[in-house]
């Protein structure tokens, strides 16, 4: 069966994937990159306005890039005014 690796990225670090899977085909390799991808997004959102994350699909034994799956959000508050804990919109401090 093929080894893939799969390299996280987000906007300030990447963490090369020096284990791997062995998987079926690309195919699985697609699917696991898209299963990891939506945890990490759940973890994130919830601590930050702005997220970009990636996952690098790479095969074995070169290492050469196949895909990219990639998630970013960015949270935009209206007229520069965000909600305060009750639900309604406060000035932003600057």
């Amino acid at each position: 069966m093929p080894r893939y690796f799969f390299d996280v990225r987000d906007e300030d670090s990447l963490s090369r994937d020096e284990t791997g899977l062995e998987l079926e085909s690309f195919d699985s390799a697609r699917t696991e990159a898209l299963r990891a991808l939506s945890e990490l997004v759940r973890e994130a959102l919830p601590q930050t306005d702005r997220t970009f994350i990636a996952i690098d699909i790479r095969d074995a034994p070169r290492g050469r890039l196949l895909a990219s799956v990639a998630v970013s959000s960015s949270l935009l508050w209206d007229l520069g005014e965000e909600p305060d804990a009750g639900g309604s919109a406060a000035p932003r401090s600057h």
